[in-house]
């Protein structure tokens, strides 16, 4: 089974410096609100949870390496996304740098365009090929549809669908190079929440069972609506693997770990140590993984 991250579906194709501008977006609002995105994913033009009036923002990502036989904290990655924002804190610029360990002397740049508050286009200069994110919307200024290209070239494509209350039930996944469909479908609580959600590769459909194995996951929430745990259940209704969710007073994630059937420990924990500026943004967030630092992202906001 491909396992759906409900935390950030598009980060499994991008663990590194995003190719795209429009997706090192996603990870840089990722950090900024130290929460789980829940489905986040098209809200590409706005960090959420960032406070204040912002004019510009550099966020320095390091990760560490974590080799035993390396004393310190030795460097393995460093990036610098700059990101300008407009009066309503919507981004209107991005200039991404890769800086270790393979340094680029010029960034990606991106640029945003808007009508009527919403973002329709997002034009991007990639070490040279000029890349476009093109977005449209329907009459409810639901988001029904994202088109990728490269040199004017389409290369893939994103759709939704949607039910009465417009929450997404379904989006479909088309790269065209090579001609790979899939879909993820979605299932809400009256409160407009995602409770589950289920990868349904498109081509295979006559035997799904063969390639997700009926599996689907599974969400819950605390009283005051943070995600605090994402199950994958079996098709015997039985949760097999349980991600974790801990949460600050503030409502930032702090920690998160794995169990497995029997409740037992699968893989790292994950603790975030955060730092706050004075308007309530993290400043500095560092990253744990079974007691180790392995990464530190730094944000230095200029305000209006």
């Amino acid at each position: 089974m491909e396992k759906i991250d409900l935390g950030s579906l598009e980060q499994k194709e991008n663990n590194q410096m995003k190719t795209t501008t429009a997706a090192s977006i996603l990870l840089v609002a990722l950090m900024v609100s130290c929460k789980p995105l829940q489905i986040k994913e098209f809200e590409l033009e706005t960090i959420p949870g960032l406070r204040g009036k912002v004019e510009k923002m550099v966020v320095t990502n390091i990760g560490y390496n974590t080799d035993s036989l390396i004393t310190g904290n030795a460097e393995w990655y460093r990036s610098v996304n700059t990101i300008f924002f407009n009066n309503e804190n919507k981004i209107r610029r991005q200039e991404d740098l890769l800086v270790y360990p393979n340094a680029r002397k010029t960034p990606i740049v991106a640029e945003f365009h808007y009508q009527d508050k919403l973002l329709t286009s997002i034009e991007s200069d990639v070490y040279g090929r000029k890349d476009r994110t093109d977005y449209y919307y329907d009459n409810k200024r639901a988001l029904i549809k994202i088109n990728e290209f490269e040199e004017d070239i389409l290369v893939f494509v994103l759709s939704f669908n949607y039910d009465k209350k417009n929450n997404k039930v379904k989006v479909k996944r088309h790269r065209i190079s090579s001609g790979t469909v899939s879909f993820e479908e979605f299932n809400h609580d009256r409160k407009g929440r995602l409770v589950t959600a289920r990868s349904i590769p498109a081509d295979h459909q006559s035997n799904p069972g063969e390639y997700h194995h009926g599996d689907y996951l599974r969400n819950h929430y605390d009283k005051k609506g943070h995600l605090i745990k994402t199950e994958t259940i079996n098709p015997d209704d039985i949760p097999t693997y349980t991600t974790h969710f801990e949460y600050n007073s503030r409502g930032d994630l702090v920690k998160q770990f794995s169990t497995g059937k029997n409740g037992q420990g699968i893989g790292v924990v994950k603790i975030f140590e955060l730092e706050y500026d004075s308007q309530g943004n993290i400043a500095i967030k560092k990253i744990f993984e079974n007691g180790t630092l392995v990464g530190k992202t730094i944000y230095e906001i200029n305000y209006r």
